[in-house]
């Protein structure tokens, strides 16, 4: 996360938020989404 924070110029709460909405994403879900599915359905959106 430090990296792509450095890269696209994240401050320090919106990395927290967005670390934030990844745990309650994963909690959500039980950790049974992956890439490749999330990659899809944004293609088709």
């Amino acid at each position: 996360m430090n990296l792509l924070a450095a890269y696209f110029k994240l401050d320090e709460d919106t990395m927290r938020r967005q670390r934030a909405e990844s745990v309650s994403n994963v909690k959500r879900t039980n950790g049974q989404l992956s890439f490749e599915s999330i990659a899809r359905s944004k293609d088709e959106a």
